[in-house]
């Protein structure tokens, strides 16, 4: 039972990723490219929101800073969002080419193609081996933008905060003047009406 149940999961997985360890390659290698695709514009995110932070701590523009950062933290939750579907893909592509060889390896060894089964176990390690690395660096990649979110939430709550702490120091100071200004009213009126 488990020996048919392995034969059809290799089969449904052969329909997404060939058999061939050179076309696994190209399949693997078109992953790479769009998980460094995704790795790149996130970092290029990531640096936008820091030169719009610094721009705001030399101008003050709060109004300007929020309407400036919104997109740029929008498409960085899409890049963070695309960077996991690479790794869902990879690990998903991981586990079927897993099948898939064990299968074919063990249908060369049954029937006596033992040299040829051990270049294709080798070829196919260093296929896992990049896959595993590239996942690190995907994951890495996924910590430091989820980071880099967090960080500028907060980096914009404590501005806001601070802005409305300023209006409220300006209205009492407001509310200040008006007070000794009445006061002073009251005191020159009293001065003139005691002269």
């Amino acid at each position: 039972m488990a020996l048919l149940l392995s034969f059809l999961l290799a089969n449904a997985a052969a329909q997404d990723l060939p058999k061939d360890p050179v076309e696994q390659k190209m399949v693997i290698g078109e992953e790479e490219q769009r998980g460094t695709q995704e790795m790149e514009r996130a970092q290029e995110l990531m640096e936008r929101l820091k030169a719009l932070r610094e721009r705001h701590a030399q101008d003050g523009d709060l109004a300007r800073y929020e309407r400036e950062r919104q997109p740029v933290v929008a498409e960085l939750w899409n890049r963070l969002e695309r960077i996991m579907n690479v790794r869902t893909d990879i690990k998903l592509m991981h586990t079927k080419a897993g099948i898939i060889n064990a299968l074919s390896v063990a249908a060369d060894f049954s029937e006596g193609k033992s040299k040829h089964a051990e270049g294709v176990v080798g070829t196919r390690m260093v296929q896992f081996t990049r896959l595993v690395g590239f996942d690190r660096q995907l994951m890495d990649s996924q910590d430091r933008v989820t980071q880099a979110l967090k960080d500028e939430s907060a980096f914009f709550r404590n501005e806001q905060e601070s802005a409305r702490q300023r209006k409220r120091l300006a209205l009492l100071a407001g509310a200040a003047c008006l007070v000794l200004a009445a006061a002073g009213t009251l005191l020159v009126f009293k001065l003139r009406k005691e002269g």
